[in-house]
């Protein structure tokens, strides 16, 4: 049976999500291990317990946001702080608008959290693999999408 655009849509915003996961972390665990040390994690935003275990996407977009101004501001350049910091909301949206879908997702909000997702692992300089893999789901989304 053929996927509707609905499921497509679905399938690449929850596909970008992993590999956001996985482009950005490398940079979350770097900035924090600068700050709080080789148990940072201790220090990550969690949705939960306080666990040792690895930060999934939740705990490491929301750790961004909450500590931008301690630990992540000046890693950006002036004119992208602010770019960045709405990358990191349009993200975290996603996130949790995936997580907790009660509506159909449109192609413009697919295309929306995947520019962001996009945006994100770049500007975070994520592993060249998953920003390559987000910016294939995004031109997917951008040519077969069709309503907004």
């Amino acid at each position: 049976m053929t996927p509707t655009p609905e499921e497509k849509r679905l399938r690449r915003a929850r596909e970008g999500l992993d590999r956001l996961h996985r482009a950005i972390q490398p940079f979350v665990a770097a900035g924090m291990t600068r700050k709080y040390g080789q148990r940072w994690v201790m220090y990550a935003s969690r949705a939960g317990d306080a666990s040792l275990e690895p930060p999934d996407l939740y705990a490491l977009l929301k750790t961004m946001l909450d500590q931008w101004r301690d630990v992540f501001d000046e890693s950006f350049p002036r004119n992208d702080k602010h770019r960045v910091r709405n990358f990191i909301s349009t993200c975290f949206e996603a996130r949790n608008t995936l997580s907790h879908l009660a509506l159909p997702l449109t192609d413009a909000e697919a295309l929306r959290y995947l520019d962001a997702m996009v945006a994100l692992a770049g500007k975070l300089k994520g592993p060249e693999k998953e920003v390559a893999a987000l910016k294939a789901l995004y031109d997917e989304q951008r040519r077969e999408g069709v309503s907004a």
